[in-house]
This record gives C-alpha cells, sequence and structure tokens, in this order.
C-alpha cells in the first residue's frame, strides 16, 4: 500500500464522519426546535469531558513527538481514530464503547532509516456505568482488550508497530462535575495472552485529568502516563498535556477542534523527549 493510498483512505473516514455528523445533527435540530446554542454547545463541550457520557462521537486525534531514539534525531505522528459508541442497556445503566485504532508515521527511527508508517494495535475498552451520578460522582469499569491490528509497510506486513498480539485486562474511571469543572482519573491494566511474545505487553495507564468549560469553550490539562513493567529501566513514560477547545457548527453538524501542547515530564532514553503537540476534530452525534 503505498503511503498516497494510505492517506486517501485517512481522509476518506474522516469525510464520512463529517458527512455522519451532519445528517445526526439535522435530525437533531428537527426534533429540537428552536433551542438556545450557546447553552447546546456547553453541553456539549461538558459531555466531552466525560469520558463515559452518553454522547456517540468520533475523534480524530493528531499527535506530533519528536527527539526520539538514541540520537534524539528521530520524530513521529500518529493519528488516533477514537470512536465512543455508548449502548443502552437496562433502565439504570450503559455500556460505554470506547475504540482507539492508532496509526504511525515515524520518521528516522532509528536514525537514518527515513520515513515509514503503519498500523498499531486496537484497543477496545468496555465501562459498564451507571446512567446517573451516584453522590455526584460518575464512574464506569470493564474490561479491556487488544486486538493484533498492527502492519508496517513492509513486504512481510510484520507487525512493527505494536505486540502484534492478543491482550487484555480492566479498566475504570471516575469523575466529577460542578460548575463548569471536571476532574477525575482513568486507569487501564494491559497484560499479552501469548506465552514469551517478541513485544510483551505488561503496563499501566494512568490519566489524571482537569478541565473547565464555559460557552462551548473548554481548556485541559492532563497526563497520559504508562508504568512499562517489562522494561529494564526508564519504566515510566509521563507526556503533560495542555489544550484549548471550542464546539462549533461545521455544516450544521456539531464538532470540537481542539489544539494543544505537550511536554514530556519523563520518558525512556530512546523515547519522546522535550514539548510535542496535539490538534484534534471531533465529530459529535448527539441524540434528539
Amino acid at each position: 500500500m503505498r503511503l498516497s493510498k494510505f492517506a486517501a483512505i485517512t481522509m476518506s473516514g474522516l469525510l464520512a464522519a463529517g458527512s455522519l455528523a451532519g445528517g445526526a445533527a439535522a435530525q437533531d435540530q428537527t426534533g429540537a426546535g428552536s433551542s438556545d446554542a450557546g447553552s447546546g454547545q456547553g453541553d456539549l463541550s461538558k459531555q466531552l469531558n466525560n469520558p463515559v457520557a452518553a454522547l456517540i462521537s468520533v475523534p480524530f486525534q493528531f499527535d506530533y513527538n519528536q527527539n526520539i531514539g538514541a540520537d534524539d534525531k528521530g520524530s513521529e505522528w500518529v493519528l488516533e481514530i477514537e470512536p465512543v459508541i455508548p449502548i443502552p442497556i437496562s433502565e439504570n445503566w450503559n455500556l460505554i464503547n470506547r475504540i482507539i485504532l492508532p496509526i504511525e508515521w515515524p520518521s528516522n527511527i532509528p536514525s537514518g532509516s527515513g520515513g515509514d508508517y503503519g498500523i498499531g494495535d486496537t484497543e477496545w475498552a468496555f465501562y459498564f456505568s451507571p446512567k446517573q451520578p451516584v453522590n455526584g460522582w460518575t464512574w464506569g469499569i470493564g474490561p479491556a482488550l487488544t486486538f493484533p491490528t498492527s502492519l508496517s509497510n513492509s513486504e512481510d506486513r510484520r507487525a512493527k508497530f505494536g505486540a502484534g498480539t492478543w491482550g487484555g485486562g480492566a479498566t475504570g474511571v471516575v469523575l466529577r462535575q460542578t460548575e463548569g469543572w471536571t476532574y477525575g482519573g482513568l486507569i487501564t491494566r494491559l497484560v499479552d495472552f501469548k506465552d514469551d511474545p517478541a513485544i510483551p505487553t505488561n503496563s499501566w495507564l494512568l490519566q489524571p485529568f482537569l478541565a473547565y468549560s464555559w460557552d462551548g469553550w473548554t481548556v485541559s490539562l492532563n497526563s497520559e502516563s504508562s508504568y512499562n513493567m517489562t522494561a529494564d529501566n526508564d519504566k515510566w513514560s509521563v507526556p503533560i498535556n495542555l489544550g484549548l477547545a471550542k464546539v462549533v457548527k461545521l455544516g450544521g453538524a456539531p464538532i470540537q477542534l481542539k489544539g494543544g501542547v505537550r511536554y514530556w515530564a519523563q520518558s525512556p532514553d530512546t523515547g519522546p523527549q522535550d514539548w510535542g503537540f496535539r490538534l484534534s476534530a471531533t465529530f459529535l452525534f448527539p441524540r434528539g
């Protein structure tokens, strides 16, 4: 698969999501009548701060990291497609499906290797979550799975951008929302299901987050820290992300646009260093 064709497939996914979002928004507007636009965008911003909100969304998140490798000459772009699909399973409970499919474009990793691209392993997390907060707290808990979708741009299609094996574990999130503020944390534990894999998976993912929303705007601070239990040294990777987002209408469809910076407070010697940035577009499907 050539890079141009690969990019075309990605862009087709973006356009398809935009078309679906436009149809969903049109249906929502038909049923809602003349509601206050600012209030609606503010409510969407609040829901987007909640990982287990009953809101269908399709984020496309671009991350740029640099100073990678033994000589710090490598860099990478990572696109994560992260659909969130809530399913009501009873009068009081939702099942929130969160899927992450990473697509990577590394450059000079390792040094002198030039550019490359490939697909990483897919993570699918299932959160059983009460529809209403409990004593002011929203929470969800459930299993998490990883699927061996990892492929590289090579003739043998080897699993270069991930472990390439089945894995799984558990995940949970707890948060509180009050007066525009959202704060909480998410934790995930993953191990591989294969004995003696080429790239073992045995890790923790910790995601504390803090956000404040007003009039469709959101400023957020979070970390997506991971602890690799199989590493001999430098087990922690700790990026700190600061972002600013706004819910807008695109062709009548709601979409959240976001930009921000990240700083690698800690990472392995060959991992990303110093500063990077993040851009994202999240297509929203509010129910009428």
